[in-house]
């Protein structure tokens, strides 16, 4: 059997979990500055629609108005890029894991 089949029957259960993460993977630390990145871009993005739109902002970031002003068009940018680079981060963590199970005999 190898370390990726689990089967289900009553005798046989994972009896040790590994989980290795690759070196090329971002660890916590790098993934949460990415996290803090996207969520800086988020709130200039947001505080620049609020200056322009007041209580309107929150239906502006979703329509034309979010990107209706060359600023408003560069921080949607940053902000997309930021989100982008940390999913892409936690993406490479999920897809990298290997996961090696013991059997029990």
């Amino acid at each position: 059997m190898s370390d990726t089949t689990i089967t289900a029957s009553a005798r046989s259960f994972p009896t040790h979990v590994a989980v290795v993460a690759d070196a090329n993977v971002p660890n916590p630390a790098e993934i949460e500055q990415l996290y803090q990145a996207a969520l800086q871009a988020d709130i200039l993005w947001s505080r620049e629609l609020r200056r322009i739109y007041g209580r309107s902002a929150g239906d502006a970031r979703y329509d034309f108005r979010g990107r209706s002003t060359p600023l408003l068009r560069e921080l949607k940018a940053k902000k997309l890029d930021a989100d982008s680079a940390w999913r892409a981060a936690l993406y490479a963590t999920r897809e990298t894991r290997k996961v090696s199970c013991a059997m029990a005999a």
